[in-house]
This record gives C-alpha cells, sequence and structure tokens, in this order.
C-alpha cells in the first residue's frame, strides 16, 4: 500500500471530502518533486483547485472560467499558460473575424475563449452535450465578455438528429464523456442527450461563413462529419480533429477513414505536430503514435 493510498484511506474515514482533497494534494506534491509540474502550476492548481472560496474559477485568457471539482482538465490546463498550445495557436490562425467557427466537444470553453479573445469580430458556436461539463460552460459564456459572439448548442453533434445515448464518467473527467464507452477514464454509465447535425444548426443560423471547425469527440469523429456534409462543401472550412486508435476502435471505425474522407471530399490531411502531409495509412498510424490531432485542409481550387 503506498503513503498516498494509506493516508487517503485513513483521512477518508474521518472526512470522504478531506481524504480526497489531501489525495490530490499529496499528488501535486509529487508531481512538484518530480519535476513534472512547476511551482507556478502547482500553486494554480492548489489555490483554485483546492482551496475553499477560491476554487471552481479561473482566470483564463482574461475570461473566468468554471469547471467542476477536481477537473482534469482544469489540472492540465495549469501545466501550461494555454490549454493544448498547439491546437489553441491553429485555431486562432485559421479562425476569421465576421466567420464563424465551431467548436464540437467545448467541454469548459478552453479552446472557445482563445479564439474569441484575440480574433476581432469572430464568433463561436459551442458544442457541449455532457452534463459533466456543460452548466460550468454556459456559466462562464454567461458572465464573460464574448456573450454576442457566442453561442453554445447543448447537444450531441451527430450524423442526424434526435436524442442519443451519451456516457458519463465523474465530473472531473468530463473531457473524456462521448457516444461511445471508451474505457479509457474510470467508469462510466450512460444518459441520453439531445444530439443535432453541423448541417441543422449552420442552417439555423442562416449559413454563415464557416472559417473552421475543430471536433475533439472521443472516437465519434466521423459521425459528426456524416451530419456536416452540406456545411463541409458550401463553405470548405479548415477541420481540425482528434484521431485516437482507442477512441476509433470503440466505434467500430478503421484508422484509414480519415483518408478516405479527405479524399473524396478534396481536402489534404496533414499532421498539426509537424505540418507533414498524409496520404498513405502507414504513415497516418505512425503519426498517431506520437500525436492525435491531424488537421483537413481543403484543396485550392476544389469544390
Amino acid at each position: 500500500m503506498t503513503i498516498r493510498r494509506a493516508v487517503k484511506n485513513a483521512l477518508f474515514k474521518v472526512s470522504p471530502a478531506l481524504g480526497t482533497q489531501c489525495a490530490e494534494l499529496w499528488d501535486v506534491v509529487v508531481a512538484v518533486a518530480q519535476r513534472r509540474m512547476r511551482v507556478k502550476a502547482a500553486t494554480k492548481y492548489v489555490l483554485f483547485g483546492l482551496c475553499p472560496g477560491l476554487r471552481g474559477k479561473f482566470d483564463y485568457k482574461g475570461t473566468r472560467v468554471y469547471f467542476p471539482k477536481g477537473s482534469i482538465i482544469f489540472r492540465l490546463a495549469c501545466e501550461t499558460d494555454t490549454y493544448e498550445p498547439e491546437v489553441t495557436e491553429c485555431l486562432c490562425r485559421l479562425a476569421k473575424p465576421n466567420q464563424l467557427f465551431i467548436d464540437i466537444g467545448a467541454n469548459i470553453g478552453l479552446t472557445s475563449i482563445p479564439v474569441l479573445q484575440r480574433v476581432d469580430a469572430s464568433r463561436v458556436l459551442s458544442f457541449e452535450p455532457s452534463p459533466n461539463s456543460l452548466p460550468y460552460l454556459e456559466r462562464t459564456k454567461r458572465e464573460s465578455a464574448f456573450r454576442s459572439r457566442w453561442e453554445i448548442v447543448p447537444k450531441a453533434a451527430g450524423e442526424s438528429p434526435g436524442r442519443a445515448q451519451f456516457w458519463v464518467a465523474e465530473p472531473e473527467a468530463g473531457g473524456w464523456d462521448g457516444l461511445q464507452d471508451t474505457k479509457r477514464v474510470g467508469e462510466r454509465y450512460p444518459v441520453e442527450v439531445p444530439q443535432t447535425t453541423l448541417d441543422e444548426e449552420w442552417r439555423r443560423l442562416n449559413r454563415p461563413a464557416v472559417s473552421c471547425i475543430k471536433i475533439d469527440v472521443e472516437g465519434a469523429e466521423t459521425k459528426v462529419l456524416k451530419g456536416a456534409e452540406e456545411v463541409v462543401r458550401a463553405e470548405r472550412p479548415h477541420i481540425l480533429l482528434e484521431w485516437n486508435r482507442e477512441n476509433l476502435a470503440a466505434h467500430g471505425i478503421d484508422v484509414n477513414v480519415l483518408l478516405d474522407y479527405a479524399s473524396s471530399h478534396s481536402y489534404a490531411l496533414v499532421a498539426l505536430s509537424n505540418s507533414s502531409p498524409i496520404d498513405d495509412v502507414h504513415i497516418l498510424k505512425m503519426h498517431m503514435q506520437q500525436s492525435e490531432m491531424f488537421l483537413l485542409v481543403p484543396k485550392e481550387g476544389a469544390a
């Protein structure tokens, strides 16, 4: 039995909340000692993740962001000044003023906010169905300075409108909730959520210009793309998406489907990490061992 477990079990008998909190604090101390987390990041995590009166909210790019207790996404955000910096920088380059950025799988808003903050007059449409994340995302948007340019769709994005089974974990792991149980983070249970399509929401907004789309939905990326045929063919947006082998397997999707999609829709596929072009499934699999994020770039002159 580790020291951490022994301390947690002993304190848990006195108070479950105290036991859990002390275990989290122990994890931070160990992370700093092993140089996996900087002191500044650890201080931020302790203040806004553990301290009564302060926890549950933090300043991110000039916006107060709310998050569930013990949020893994918040902890990852503490470790760097920008959450998923490669993804964020890419989206901020691709988003354009007076055009729509569509954020599918927005979680608590850490990829939506930088675009709103850095790209003047940009508009953001964030999709988030998870009951673990949605209330926090809605509060963040409601109290932000970007209310007029930011809309939240409290539904899953899929291939058809209706209702869908959605698998949720404990609130702290809400970033891994999805349309299938991928078994990547803890135990999950199913709930029912409303589902829509990108095409339906785009038509509802009177077919605005769309600069880019980010899709991070734990293996259901192809379902989102199937429901976005009209907007993709009309607007030719850049599409940044996660392509994770474990998540895809849970949905019964072969990794080469992404190459098929790129070919049939006149897109080039590149690895986000180094902008390397990918036109072969063996190359795609090689990149998937090192990165999960890929960019679909519309080919010039294609329609």
